[in-house]
């Protein structure tokens, strides 16, 4: 007899197809709002499910990359701010990577004197990742 997935990271990886879709139909604020959903589900319940980890960088990284093409930068710098202060555990390291190089990006326009911050970041991670592969 096979186990069934918790709901939430159904819902969830539902969310993070749906608004792929959304994306290529070029629905940006459609695809922003299913991932945006999908990031804030997996942050209530990653204490519960470690495998949310991975939807929640996948989702705020793919949130951040609508709300960019939405000229939504400052919403987009805050959100991932706020997310990497946290220092979740687990995901993915290229998720990460791709975070660390919107905080670099978004930095350059939002606030200059955070970039230095989020330049070293985005080093540190490429790093890690090439001495992991």
């Amino acid at each position: 007899m096979t186990n069934t997935l918790p709901r939430e990271i159904t819902h969830c990886y539902s969310l993070l197809f749906t608004g792929d879709a959304e994306q290529k139909n070029k629905n940006y604020l459609r695809a922003a709002l299913c991932f945006e959903e999908c990031r804030m589900l997996a942050e209530i319940h990653l204490d519960q499910n470690p495998i949310l980890a991975y939807a929640l960088f996948r989702s705020a990284r793919k949130e951040a990359q609508m709300l960019i093409l939405l000229n939504a930068e400052k919403r987009a710098f805050r959100m991932l701010r706020k997310l990497m202060s946290h220092n979740y555990t687990g995901g993915n390291s290229f998720d990460r990577l791709f975070i660390y190089s919107q905080l670099s990006f978004l930095a350059e326009k939002v606030s200059k004197s955070k970039n230095n911050s989020y330049k070293n970041n985005f080093n540190s991670q490429l790093k890690q990742l090439i001495n992991n592969e």
